[in-house]
């Protein structure tokens, strides 16, 4: 070895070497251990998802709610093949309702224009 430049392997010392192959060893050692927390969690999730606990109670909410749209949409389905002409009186019953507060509101404000004529001075 050449005097004055201590342990070279190509131009770097054996110290500086050993401090990166330990850097390495330790990114390695998180690495695995992220590994190992990750599958832990996985493993944790899964369990959650398969118990019926908490869980399931928004499900079987979601599920209830469901049926009782199913069913009340099977009802008007019979009512409308049993009577054709009640497909007519449903769709009034909903343009009424949707007309009506329309109507309402154009006849307030016909009134306080009426109002306002009155006092205006034109």
């Amino acid at each position: 070895m050449e005097e004055g430049r201590g342990d070279n392997f190509y131009g770097g010392s054996t110290n500086r070497l050993k401090m990166e192959l330990l850097k390495e060893i330790h990114l390695k050692d998180i690495v695995q251990l992220s590994m190992l927390e990750i599958r832990h969690k996985i493993a944790e999730l899964e369990a959650k998802l398969n118990t019926d606990d908490e869980g399931g109670e928004w499900k079987g909410r979601y599920e209830t709610q469901l049926e009782k749209q199913i069913v009340s949409l099977e009802e008007k389905m019979e009512k409308i093949h049993r009577n054709p002409s009640d497909r007519l009186s449903s769709i009034q019953v909903n343009i009424t309702y949707s007309v009506s507060p329309l109507l309402y509101a154009y006849s307030d404000f016909y009134f306080f224009l009426s109002q306002f004529q009155q006092f205006a001075f034109f």
